[in-house]
């Protein structure tokens, strides 16, 4: 069973939104501060555990494939840049728990309050993605950028940078 779904983003961190939609990675990167580098030779998890080289955005598109799956088709590109944005804000939410971000807290709640107006399977498959990101996807350490390019579905590809997260 597909649910479509093209609901506001008002709620979630603008930040996010603004940075993903427009691909300038510089407000995310400010989160992080001077800590944070880009990675080279990036990696992703193979089905036997093992590392191997990949593409990130194979990555967060093989992440997101639980929510793209539930959506069904997208009506238009503003629709797959939703379903990214949603998938890379659970990708990198336990990233920025995990070091102690100090704006983790404030992120979660404005997450956890645009859940409040989503259809329920979407806001449990949203659960379930940050579950997934902690478990079957908690040795990758980065966090990542990521960004549909395009005007309409015919020429939209999903670009996306990894940034290696570190203590606060």
């Amino acid at each position: 069973m597909a649910f479509g779904w093209s609901g506001s983003l008002e709620g979630l961190p603008s930040l996010f939104v603004t940075s993903i939609a427009a691909g300038d990675s510089g407000g995310i990167v400010a989160l992080v501060g001077s800590k944070t580098k880009r990675l080279k030779g990036l990696r992703k998890l193979g089905d036997d555990g093992r590392w191997m080289p990949g593409k990130i955005s194979e990555l967060i598109h093989d992440f997101a494939r639980p929510l793209l799956d539930a959506m069904g088709p997208p009506r238009n590109i503003d629709d797959l840049r939703n379903a990214f944005m949603l998938a890379t804000l659970c990708w990198n939410l336990p990233v920025f728990e995990r070091t102690g971000n100090p704006q983790h807290h404030e992120l979660r709640q404005q997450f956890d309050s645009s859940l409040i107006g989503m259809p329920e399977p979407i806001a449990s498959l949203l659960h379930q993605l940050l579950e997934d990101r902690k478990t079957k996807f908690g040795q990758i350490p980065f966090w990542v950028i990521a960004e549909v390019r395009g005007t309409n579905l015919d020429d939209a590809t999903v670009y996306a940078e990894a940034r290696q997260a570190t203590a606060q």
